[in-house]
């Protein structure tokens, strides 16, 4: 029980790079940049993360005090935190139940993770434009949708699902036909532009979307958008990724893998401070977007290093050494490496060798050459000859 609690809490992906975002936004945040709002915006945000730090650390802040929630994006975090605790209570009859009751269970949890956000959608008037669609309504319905963990376990559930279905699937060496893989990769590439693309409809200023129309949308999209993330996993891991899966698992993009999540949690600080402070009108247009999308992602990423270096990755040795996994290997390979361990592995070879030299005296005389190869060695052999 302490070794999870201290997992938990001290965990190197979530809560210490986590701690020290909001530490900073809360005081010297302000002090990065210049500009005609950035002293409100900055001064706003720190007394938000001053007064909310605590349910950011216990991830809750998706239910309190949302208008004035420390760090704005952060509410992604306890969503995930909140899944991950209530995961047993799926996973345990995953683990005991028929395959049957497993596909069952899964299938009602994906039936509910499109119905929760469907029904707040219809029962609140809700558009899926967020930005301009629910100007009229109160805010705390469009919250309801957008931050809290019953509308939005959805993708959630159809990621169990996916592992499930692999460990199933390299269980039983599944072996798919080419109709298969095409009509797989076809449900895949259908269900992700369609969730990504079909949210344009209802930004066009003359947009006229009924209530079931939005409530359709916003009810299906996001795990729709994981159904075909899912699939390209599943394809991938079990062996019919083609070009997709080279591409994916190329070695250039393990290490920024790595630095995803201190992405996440650094850009849009820099992001906004980028926005408040400047003294300029900024015109959006594609040629100006794609240099500034492409300094946003480097500047992130050399922001994510520094964090992760700092903070993430001496976070991660601590979490090993108060749980004793270092400790653990270095004695494993102090003991692979042990005079005596290797001096008994010596013995034990040279034991052999007497009984097959013993064995070939004894043997059949019809023997006219027996090779005899080290197996610590790859191309030493020795010869003995009868």
């Amino acid at each position: 029980m302490p070794s999870c609690l201290i997992n938990l809490l001290l965990s190197s992906r979530l809560t210490p790079p986590y701690a020290i975002v909001i530490l900073i936004t809360a005081t010297v945040y302000r002090y990065v940049g210049s500009g005609p709002l950035l002293p409100a915006s900055a001064n706003q945000m720190a007394e938000e993360c001053q007064s909310n730090w605590w349910t950011n650390i216990l991830y809750i802040n998706n239910y309190f005090d949302i208008n004035r929630m420390c760090l704005g994006h952060s509410w992604y975090l306890s969503v995930d935190m909140q899944l991950f605790l209530l995961s047993p209570i799926v996973l345990y009859p995953l683990w005991k139940w028929p395959r049957n009751w497993n596909i069952l269970l899964l299938g009602i949890l994906a039936i509910a993770g499109v119905v929760s956000p469907f029904t707040i959608s219809y029962v609140n008037k809700l558009s899926p434009n967020l930005i301009y669609g629910n100007a009229h309504l109160d805010r705390l319905k469009q919250d309801e949708l957008y931050y809290t963990t019953y509308s939005r376990f959805g993708p959630w559930v159809i990621g169990v699902a996916v592992g499930y279905l692999v460990y199933e699937a390299k269980r039983k060496k599944l072996k798919l036909s080419l109709i298969q893989i095409t009509a797989a990769w076809i449900l895949s590439t259908v269900a992700m532009l369609a969730s990504l693309n079909g949210i344009y409809s209802f930004y066009q200023p003359d947009a006229d979307k009924t209530i079931l129309e939005s409530a359709f949308y916003n009810g299906l999209f996001r795990t729709v958008w994981a159904f075909g993330v899912g699939v390209t996993i599943f394809m991938c891991v079990t062996g019919y990724g083609g070009p997709a899966n080279t591409l994916l698992s190329w070695k250039v993009l393990i290490p920024l893998s790595r630095l995803t999540y201190c992405v996440y949690l650094i850009h849009i600080s820099y992001q906004s401070v980028k926005s408040v402070s400047a003294r300029t009108p900024i015109y959006i247009a594609d040629l100006t977007e794609l240099p500034t999308f492409l300094s946003d992602v480097i500047i992130s990423v050399i922001l994510a290093v520094i964090l992760s270096l700092g903070i993430e990755a001496p976070a991660m040795n601590l979490e090993k050494h108060l749980l004793g996994r270092g400790r653990k290997t270095k004695q494993n390979n102090t003991e692979e490496a042990s005079p005596q361990k290797q001096e008994g592995s010596d013995k034990a070879y040279t034991n052999k060798l007497t009984e097959e030299s013993v064995a070939l005296e004894e043997g059949s005389h019809n023997i006219t050459e027996v090779v005899v190869k080290d197996p610590r060695e790859d191309s030493v052999g020795h010869q003995i000859k009868e």
